[in-house]
């Protein structure tokens, strides 16, 4: 009914998002500081469960295309 790039308005998205990005450069628990809300916590984990079937996908996809290319 929306447009779903409108999401990555949403507060909760954008700091899951800022978190996410300082994980993976290893300041995560400084992002999210010693006693984070379970709500971040949640949709960090929610969000690294996506990106690892988005990237499970895309290995799957690219590997279909070798075979398909020999």
């Amino acid at each position: 009914m929306t447009c779903p790039w409108r999401s990555f308005y949403e507060p909760i998205v954008v700091e899951v998002m800022d978190v996410m990005t300082l994980c993976e450069r290893g300041l995560g628990m400084a992002a999210m500081g010693a006693d984070p809300p379970a709500i971040l916590v949640d949709a960090c984990a929610a969000f690294e469960r996506s990106r690892a079937v988005t990237r499970g996908h895309w290995m799957e996809q690219e590997r279909l295309e070798r075979e398909r290319n020999r």
